[in-house]
């Protein structure tokens, strides 16, 4: 099991109270976990030569919310995450918003 796997197997049962696309090659899910005071932040990069995903510790701020971001937040927002897991090669994400369920890979 690779670090990425065990860091994104903590984010289980988060919920997603924010999304945010700064940049066009940026999205941000700002999550709540039930467990911790502050909010985590998940970075997603989907850059060809900078493809990953962290957490960071505050939201950045840029672009204003374009069509695609709003999609996103449609979908998303108050969404729990239900499995999270990395390998080398992929990293999927899956969300639960009432009887929706979604699914974010990089």
């Amino acid at each position: 099991m690779s670090a990425a796997s065990v860091e994104l197997s903590a984010l289980v049962s988060a919920r997603v109270r924010r999304i945010d696309i700064p940049e066009a090659d940026l999205v941000c899910l700002t999550l709540h976990l039930a467990h911790a005071h502050e909010a985590q932040v998940l970075l997603l990069s989907i850059r060809r030569d900078a493809l990953g995903l962290g957490l960071i510790a505050a939201r950045p701020t840029g672009a204003p919310a374009n069509a695609y971001c709003g999609l996103l937040r449609k979908h998303l927002e108050n969404a729990v995450i239900v499995r999270a897991a990395a390998d080398c090669d992929d990293a999927t994400i899956e969300f639960r918003r009432g009887p929706d369920k979604a699914v974010l890979r990089l």
